[in-house]
């Protein structure tokens, strides 16, 4: 049975049965990390009361902004503060990092190099392809190529093997 008044718990987790070691010391952990050490307010019965139920509110609908600076101050032993450093309240001498490579440098190439070509054509209405269409005849070849392509036996079909028909020799004639 519920020690619970009002808006008893009907979830799983929530169940009598249910209170593992490990649900134990996660509640008791939420419990201690969360609690108001330092309390400047004084609670009667009534507020005391309503506390243990879990679902009642009974000043505000959360935790007080200056429990949540104590328990920052207590865990994290710092303030919440932007850190302490010089404010630089003057431009940078330099806005971007300055030419280190070697030789002079050319500012119109390089922009050029960084930024691209400026294209105006679409790629769908361009009629420039991608595939080359220079003439493989003009290559060098050595003399082994050349033979091989000026000896028909290895180009005409016919010139390779007596009784060549489209298709190969007939398999059926051929015996082992």
């Amino acid at each position: 049975m519920s020690s619970y008044t009002f808006n008893n718990m009907g979830r799983i987790g929530l169940d009598a049965t249910d209170q593992t070691q490990r649900n134990l010391h996660n509640t008791r952990f939420a419990n201690y990390m969360l609690s108001e050490f330092f309390s400047d307010k004084t609670t009667d019965s009534q507020v005391k009361f309503a506390t243990q139920q879990p679902t009642m509110m009974v000043s505000g609908t959360g935790i007080a902004g200056s429990v949540i600076d104590v328990n920052s101050m207590l865990t994290l032993k710092t303030e919440q503060e932007r850190p302490l450093e010089k404010l630089m309240l003057f431009p940078r001498p330099f806005v971007t990092v300055p030419y280190l490579g070697k030789g002079s440098c050319d500012p119109a190439l390089e922009s050029q190099l960084q930024q691209g070509e400026l294209v105006s054509d679409k790629k769908s209405v361009s009629t420039i392809m991608e595939k080359s269409f220079s003439n493989y005849s003009l290559y060098p070849t050595d003399t082994h190529m050349e033979e091989r392509v000026n000896n028909p036996a290895f180009v005409v079909q016919e010139a390779a093997l007596d009784g060549w028909v489209r298709g190969g020799q007939s398999t059926r004639n051929f015996t082992n």
